[in-house]
């Protein structure tokens, strides 16, 4: 079993969530039998309706008290976590639905088959009408013996089916035959990290929702590799529901989160099982995707596939109050008609950055120009040995992402075309500019955009761009600190990039206030931020992830800063290798 990391008393872990969940749903209510009843009931169900009852162990939320509402459950019973409730706490919710027929739907367990059973037997001798459906399409087990296949996350489908049809008035008769075709139409398979396996991240195919051993371990694959063979087994199982998903009538797809995946993974699992059933000519007509029917924290998801005809379409689509039902769900159309093309704005945007790297014979460049591009590819290559330190040095403030990042950079500069940045220096900075916007993420991809942005501009605006000295490159410096200062919020002296290029540009002015030549100003403008990133070590962080980390924790050199040093003595080296050619 999972560990309850946040259970503040284990004891009432499942009494405490329950009442929460009441709180915060106006027509949910539970009766006041804690803790050896827990039963969730719908305020609104109206007594000439069916009552769906259904429950189990607690550890699946949303299932199942967040399956009612109107259109879903009447009453949910909750048993503690992983075990079945009482054959008393079922007759409870029984009793709480009166005088409604009942429907109780029962995922295949044993305990819940048991317990489910006895109080609908002591119900109908009371007089009472109840019927009983099972649930069972885990597809995990080829030949499921006595106890049959497992009830798993295909059974909210069937819950929905089942709400919608006693919304719509059916008699008991009606709305089991109902459950019975769902439950008959309706497979499942689930992955998770195995328990146990060869490796300790290995993945298990048909881990039960409990944790009941699945029918094979191995090595994570690729989503690609992974989501299609469980589709296959879906689809190929030869259990009830093989000749209704095989049929060729419209699927309705289910991804759902067993409790510790991601949203972000999750969307691609359904990225996918979209597309390679649309591959296969399967027509998906729903979707839907979620945590529904989980199994506390277990980092895996499972697939689930339902056969629709015209009423079970009609049963999905209809609307339900139950705060557990994924909201956001519909009808599937191709991811191609989806897509929306660029706005004019951001496709002239893009074309004007791919004339910009189009690149250029070397050959047929201006010596400044060969001399930029030498400059800038010398930079980016100096960056590349750095990606380990530079993230180790991140890593005292949490993202440890720097080196990564610079890395990122490095490489896109360097895979542009020849020539790319050997025009003039202002059209040098807006290439490089390009690059950066269009390949470089974060926060130091965004400064470095901004700065040599406002670097570029400064440069074409004093009409020197295509014979730039150390005087010009020292008022687009300074232009392109101001920007950044001004977008990051950062000075000098708070432990960024600033504390390494703003020292750097005051020594570029001195220089070319004492009439150095390109080379030697670019060393002394090295030097000094050399000399500033050493500064920032044991430096307090006032800006940046940096600054949520407590001072002592950052006794080594700010990474930006380590970085900014490393390409200014890059460009200087390579200035300094070109005047001696």
């Amino acid at each position: 079993m999972q560990q309850l990391l946040w259970a503040h008393a284990s004891r009432r872990l499942v009494q405490d969530s329950l009442d929460g969940l009441v709180a915060s749903v106006p027509h949910l209510r539970r009766i006041d039998a804690f803790p050896e009843i827990k039963v969730v009931v719908n305020a609104d169900h109206a007594p000439s309706r069916v009552a769906v009852i259904s429950g189990g162990g607690s550890g699946h939320e949303p299932a199942h008290a967040g399956f009612v509402g109107m259109g879903m459950l009447a009453a949910a019973v909750c048993g503690e976590v992983f075990a079945s409730p009482s054959a008393e706490a079922v007759q409870t919710a029984i009793e709480a639905v009166a005088p409604s027929d009942v429907l109780l739907i029962v995922k295949n367990y044993s305990g819940d088959r048991i317990h489910f059973g006895l109080a609908a037997e002591a119900a109908k001798a009371s007089g009472r009408r109840v019927a009983l459906a099972v649930v069972d399409d885990d597809v995990a087990i080829e030949t499921p013996g006595l106890a049959g296949r497992r009830g798993i996350a295909g059974t909210m489908l069937v819950h929905k089916v089942a709400g919608a049809a006693a919304a719509d008035g059916a008699s008991l008769d009606e709305v089991a035959d109902a459950v019975r075709r769902a439950a008959a139409s309706v497979a499942t398979l689930g992955v998770a990290v195995a328990h146990a396996g060869p490796t300790p991240h290995a993945i298990e195919l048909g881990l039960g929702i409990h944790g009941e051993p699945g029918f094979e371990k191995g090595q994570p694959a690729p989503l690609e590799e992974l989501v299609p063979r469980m589709l296959r087994r879906v689809l190929g199982y030869r259990g009830a529901a093989h000749a209704a998903l095989n049929s060729g009538a419209p699927l309705a797809l289910l991804v759902n989160n067993l409790g510790g995946m991601s949203n972000l993974e999750l969307a691609a699992v359904t990225h996918e099982a979209l597309g390679w059933l649309r591959n296969q000519a399967h027509n998906v007509s729903r979707v839907y995707t979620g945590a529904c029917v989980t199994s506390l924290d277990m980092s895996g998801f499972s697939l689930s596939l339902m056969s629709l005809d015209e009423a079970r379409t009609r049963a999905l689509d209809a609307p339900t109050a139950a705060p557990g039902w994924p909201t956001i769900c519909g009808p599937v159309e191709p991811l191609e008609s989806r897509v929306l093309p660029l706005p004019p704005a951001i496709a002239q945007l893009r074309a004007k950055r791919a004339a910009l790297l189009a690149g250029r014979p070397l050959a047929s460049a201006t010596p400044q120009g060969r001399e930029l591009d030498a400059a800038v590819r010398a930079a980016a290559t100096a960056l590349l040995p750095l990606t380990q330190h530079l993230n180790e040095l991140d890593a005292a403030a949490g993202d440890g992402d720097c080196g990564s990042t610079v890395r990122t950079a490095a490489e896109a500069l360097l895979a542009a075309p020849e020539g790319a940045f050997a025009g003039d220096a202002a059209e040098a900075l807006e290439a490089a500019v390009a690059v950066i916007r269009a390949s470089v993420g974060g926060s130091l991809g965004g400064l470095y955009a901004i700065g040599l942005s406002a670097a570029a501009g400064a440069m074409a605006r004093g009409g020197s761009a295509a014979a730039a000295g150390p005087a010009e490159w020292s008022a687009a410096l300074r232009a392109g600190l101001e920007s950044v200062e001004l977008y990051g919020r950062a000075r000098p002296g708070h432990r960024t990039l600033l504390d390494a290029l703003v020292p750097a540009a005051e020594a570029l002015a001195a220089a070319a206030d004492a009439g150095a030549g390109a080379a030697e100003a670019a060393h002394a403008a090295a030097a000094a931020a050399k000399a500033g990133a050493a500064a920032t070590a044991g430096m307090a962080a006032s800006a940046g992830c940096a600054s949520y980390v407590r001072g002592s924790a950052l006794k080594n050199e700010d990474p930006g800063a380590v970085a900014a040093a490393a390409w200014l003595q890059a460009v200087a080296d390579s200035l300094a290798g070109g005047e001696g050619r």
